[in-house]
């Protein structure tokens, strides 16, 4: 694919001008040129991400990958988000991170060939409870589902450590739009569960995951 990306990169000084940066898809190493790029996909021996397999599902696959034991692979990997986010991503200090990327793979012919599609990143310990730092879909995979994917993993890994998340802000606009939709989506189904008169926000919290503050923002959206 070809990007046209929203924002200015991040790349060393000497790729800011370069009317084009070419980017592995496998590593995603960065190179300035067409023949670099071409030699080096002849060369470059990665087939999935590094890390280990987390979810699985057809051709899709979420791979969970430590920024302190792959990063190399990580701080290229938020070199290149950086080009469709605004406000915030991870470059350098991406020890106390845990990356989930989401893929597909195919396998043809004994091959492995890996598409890129998103990923999430979160702190290894919040003080503050965040769940997620960065979530990114790639502009071509976008609109299919995939961002709600990476979200409602979020909360699964937040209840499966018996906690409560929530996003760090600030979001960008795509983002708060999908967290939305996946807190009204996720309040009514915890609510027609119980299907009770009165029900309690820790309830509601310790079904979801969400952190109360979240739950009162989506009550409110939803006229309850």
């Amino acid at each position: 694919y070809q990007f046209t990306t929203w924002y200015i990169p991040t790349y060393p000084p000497e790729y800011q001008n370069l009317p084009c940066i070419y980017v592995c898809d496998k590593c995603l190493k960065y190179m300035k040129n067409a023949p670099t790029y071409r030699q080096h996909k002849s060369e470059c021996t990665v087939t999935i991400p590094p890390g280990h397999e987390l979810y699985r599902d057809h051709k899709l696959r979420i791979y969970e990958l430590d920024g302190k034991h792959h990063k190399l692979y990580c701080q290229n990997l938020c070199l290149f988000a950086k080009l469709f986010l605004d406000n915030k991503t991870v470059f350098y200090d991406i020890d106390r991170f845990v990356f989930y990327i989401l893929a597909e793979v195919d396998i043809c012919d004994g091959e492995t060939t890996t598409r890129l599609l998103g990923y999430f990143s979160k702190e290894k310990t919040s003080q503050e409870n965040y769940n997620l730092a960065c979530i990114v879909v790639l502009p071509p995979y976008q609109g299919q589902g995939y961002g709600n994917l990476l979200i409602e993993l979020s909360y699964h890994l937040t209840l499966q450590s018996k906690g409560r998340g929530t996003p760090e802000r600030p979001l960008s606009h795509q983002a708060q739009a999908s967290f939305r939709k996946y807190w009204q989506r996720a309040t009514l189904m915890a609510l027609r569960e119980l299907s009770q008169e009165y029900v309690s926000l820790a309830t509601l919290s310790q079904m979801t995951g969400m952190v109360e503050d979240d739950l009162l923002t989506t009550l409110f959206s939803l006229g309850l």
